[in-house]
């Protein structure tokens, strides 16, 4: 069955992408705060550029499965007031109530958390760790509206890692005049437009972020998620080939960033394109495809992208709590840092993991559940939804 040119398995194995990305950060952060020494292996980033990058990934499925949601419902120019109402509305109600209680939860525990925290913090000879924090009512009131990730002062100054929701937040505000004019130019010019713009403003205010939650600064990485669902569709090979090429090219401009690290950004959106082009039958690159499906596209998949949102929030947390715990013991400090670092992740994975499906269950379900439910009533008429797309975070 297929829908907007795509077939749901295809769509289906983004799931993979979509969990293992949240558990990248997770993974990324307990190497980084239990000062594990590494690999030191050739082409292996290291853990603050993954965790970095695992976050760009998210925003490369943001720009597809928007383009995807969209064209699914008939496309961006024929849509009136009430569909972009209808759909900000499943938008909000998808992002904002774990949002909100995470963020509530962090204000009434940040005492404990910034204890432990600098537990940790002294650990690794770390001073003033936090020092950038703000949980002032104006600052409160600005994360409440997303409008914080304008702002360099205000855009990474809580404990939780919501500079890139603001950011998603700024792309969803821009995306149906950017879906009308990539409908209506050609998504390659306008590709081509904003390329010059962006670099010009990572060099203009990219230092003056303490993370990037400028759109300016990462639109070219939704883009490219953008420009790979349009290559989903079913055309011309040639015309799949340049949108795919520009695809895989535009996150380069996160060299300022990763380095030659970014190439693993790109990297990751040639994965998405294999997982959601359709290739002929006697295509070399079939069972490659078919494998990552496999691979990407089953029950623990899709059970891990359910909770990715609420352990992306989580994570940081949660490892405050058990690492700041574990680090005031000196037979925990004495192990040896592979150990070490294996025995953190291992509490921390399973504690976010359990806590990231109640929250799920008890506030992220019903909040998608609710958006849907308003949705339909101002589209006047049930609202039709993959279900696949239903799971994945836009």
């Amino acid at each position: 069955m297929t829908q907007g040119g795509f077939d749901r398995h295809r769509i289906g194995a983004l799931n993979g992408v979509r969990a293992l990305s949240a558990f990248t950060v997770l993974t990324a952060h307990c190497m980084i705060w239990s000062s594990w020494p590494g690999l030191n292996l050739p082409l292996v980033p290291s853990a603050g550029s993954a965790a970095g990058m695992a976050v760009d990934v998210f925003m490369i499925l943001s720009g597809f499965l928007m383009v995807h949601t969209v064209g699914a419902r008939g496309g961006t120019s024929e849509r009136g007031i009430r569909f972009w109402v209808a759909f900000y509305t499943r938008r909000i109600f998808r992002i904002c109530p774990v949002y909100y209680v995470c963020l509530l939860a962090t204000l009434v525990f940040l005492p404990h958390l910034l204890d432990h925290f600098a537990v940790l913090g002294r650990f690794l000879g770390w001073q003033q760790i936090f020092d950038y924090l703000d949980y002032s009512t104006p600052n409160m009131l600005l994360h409440l509206s997303f409008l914080f990730g304008l702002m360099p002062a205000h855009a990474s100054s809580t404990i939780l890692p919501d500079w890139s929701l603001g950011l998603e937040m700024q792309f969803y505000a821009v995306f149906p005049l950017l879906a009308w004019a990539m409908q209506r130019f050609g998504a390659i010019r306008i590709c081509a437009v904003m390329l010059p713009i962006c670099l010009l403003a990572l060099v203009v205010w990219g230092p003056l972020f303490r993370e990037p939650s400028m759109l300016l600064l990462k639109i070219p990485v939704f883009c490219a998620g953008m420009l790979l669902s349009h290559a989903a569709n079913p055309q011309a090979v040639q015309r799949r080939c340049v949108l795919t090429g520009a695809a895989i090219t535009l996150p380069m401009t996160q060299y300022w960033y990763f380095g030659v690290d970014a190439l693993w950004v790109a990297t990751s959106v040639a994965l998405i394109a294999l997982l959601t082009q359709s290739l002929g039958e006697d295509s070399a690159l079939s069972p490659i495809k078919f494998a990552f499906q496999r691979l990407l596209d089953n029950r623990l998949m899709r059970a891990g992208a359910d909770v990715s949102y609420s352990v992306y929030l989580l994570q940081g947390s949660v490892l405050a709590m058990i690492g700041g715990s574990l680090f005031r013991l000196p037979e925990f400090v004495g192990l040896n840092p592979h150990v070490r670092t294996a025995m953190l992740f291992v509490a921390v994975f399973v504690t976010t993991t359990a806590v990231s499906f109640l929250v799920h269950r008890i506030i992220e379900r019903p909040g998608i559940d609710c958006g849907h439910w308003l949705a339909s009533r101002i589209e006047g008429s049930k609202a039709h939804q993959d279900p696949s797309a239903s799971r994945a975070r836009a």
